[in-house]
């Protein structure tokens, strides 16, 4: 289940893009038998910024 939860974590996809700039040898992070690249794993930490920041505005604007 922990391994799961990571998968979802936006912090493993930017921790791993980083270490795939500095050690080219290493592999991306499994996600359902597809490993990711340095720009899909940008990609999904852009898409899940952006998602949450959506909601933090509609969240924060229903309260006033």
């Amino acid at each position: 289940w922990l391994e799961v939860l990571s998968k979802v974590n936006p912090l493993t996809y930017g921790v791993d893009a980083v270490r795939q700039i500095f050690l080219p040898s290493v592999l991306g992070v499994n996600v359902l038998g597809h490993i990711t690249t340095i720009w899909e794993d940008v990609a999904i930490v852009g898409i899940l910024g952006a998602v949450l920041m959506v909601l933090a505005v509609w969240f924060f604007s229903r309260q006033e």
